[in-house]
């Protein structure tokens, strides 16, 4: 089968962004033979801000337990073939991958012990409240998940169209002896900017960005 083709979109002095429409798996498959990296939610942020404002896939993992918080964490593990391939199968059966208790506890851990860091400086926050709720300029969350450009980002693509807070969708867990993982869209903001974790949608042909760091001297790292 052909590689998926990628759509040049964005460009920043540091960045080039990238688009695949694809099954996740492909677009991992595709951005890493083009040695990109699939974004989070702060580099979508930069490719919005350069005048790109599509929804996007994104790495950003929320970890959720039955009567825990959830936790959101700038993790790897989706994004190597194994995982992605993982994360494809599950939502083709329309479940989500699971990881242990102890997985979920060592996150934990790490968001705690993260505390005294800028938000955007941290690999793991804990979400404050449960399931679906706004979040406001302010709260830790929101400057963790969009990055040190989120202020800009609120007032040149969220209160343009009225709003002064972007919607957060909690992932779901049925179960205290496992923990539910996921990905998390990042819908454009004309949709809301709305943060995205529980769709099962993997497997089909939406979009994600890719980016890949320029050198130095302004061209792109092999």
């Amino acid at each position: 089968m052909a590689m998926a083709q990628i759509e040049w979109v964005a460009e920043t002095p540091s960045r080039k962004f990238g688009r695949i429409d694809a099954p996740w798996n492909d677009q991992i498959a595709a951005f890493t033979d083009a040695n990109m990296s699939l974004v989070l939610p702060e580099n979508v942020v930069e490719a919005r801000l350069a005048g790109y404002d599509s929804s996007s896939r994104t790495r950003l993992i929320p970890v959720k337990v039955k009567g825990k918080k959830t936790i959101l964490y700038k993790g790897t593990e989706l994004v190597t073939p194994a995982g992605a391939g993982e994360i494809v199968r599950a939502h083709l059966r329309k479940i989500y991958p699971i990881r242990s208790t102890d997985f979920y506890d060592a996150l934990e851990a790490i968001a705690q012990s993260q505390e005294s860091l800028k938000p955007e400086d941290r690999i793991a926050v804990i979400v404050a409240k449960d399931g679906d709720h706004l979040w406001g300029e302010e709260m830790p969350q929101r400057r963790f998940a969009l990055g040190p450009q989120a202020i800009r980002y609120f007032r040149e693509k969220v209160e343009p169209f009225k709003r002064t807070e972007i919607p957060f969708f909690d992932l779901k867990a049925n179960s205290t002896r496992y923990a539910n993982i996921n990905y998390v869209w990042f819908s454009g903001p004309q949709y809301g900017s709305g943060l995205y974790c529980g769709d099962w949608l993997l497997g089909g042909d939406y979009p994600a960005f890719g980016m890949l760091e320029k050198t130095a001297g302004g061209g792109s790292r092999p």
